[in-house]
Order: C-alpha cells, then sequence, then structure tokens
C-alpha cells in the first residue's frame, strides 16, 4: 500500500514572516480572486485544476483507509477538514 500524506498551507501567497506558527495552516488553503491575483498565481491554479475540480483542497480519505497494522477498513471515517491552530 503507498504512504498517505497530506499537507497544510496558510495561503497559496505565502506569508511575509518566517514565522511557520504565526497562522493556522490548514488542508483547504482558501480559493483567492483569479481576476486579482498575479499571473504566477493564476498559473498554479490553472495546473492544479489538470489533476482536480478542487484545486485548494487535500483530501484525507487516503490516511485513513488502512489501520496502523495495514488492515483495510470495512468503514472508512476521516474528517473533511483540517486545521492546525499554534498556541
Amino acid at each position: 500500500m503507498h504512504s498517505g500524506n497530506t499537507f497544510a498551507m496558510y495561503s497559496l501567497f505565502g506569508q511575509t514572516s518566517y514565522n511557520l506558527f504565526e497562522h493556522d495552516l490548514t488542508n483547504h488553503v482558501p480559493q483567492f480572486n483569479v481576476n486579482t491575483a498575479p499571473l504566477s498565481a493564476r498559473l498554479l491554479l490553472d495546473r492544479f485544476r489538470t489533476a482536480s475540480a478542487w484545486p485548494t483542497m487535500m483530501g484525507l480519505s487516503d490516511m485513513a483507509t488502512y489501520d496502523q497494522f495495514g488492515n483495510k477498513e470495512s468503514i472508512v471515517n476521516f474528517p473533511f477538514r483540517l486545521v492546525f491552530h499554534p498556541v
């Protein structure tokens, strides 16, 4: 079986601070206005759309398909969205 991985980001535009814990990180990056976004962001979004109808969202079902012993789950339960909130 392949590994189940995900990523979390604050924004597709990044942030101005080097402090990784300044903002919440999520697997559903907020959508931006494509009319006012820089060309580089629009091109990135277009590229993401070639692989998914939801280009700013990362699914979590792969991580819940198998249990910790490698057995396939018959009923897969997983959250829709993760938000990592620094304290």
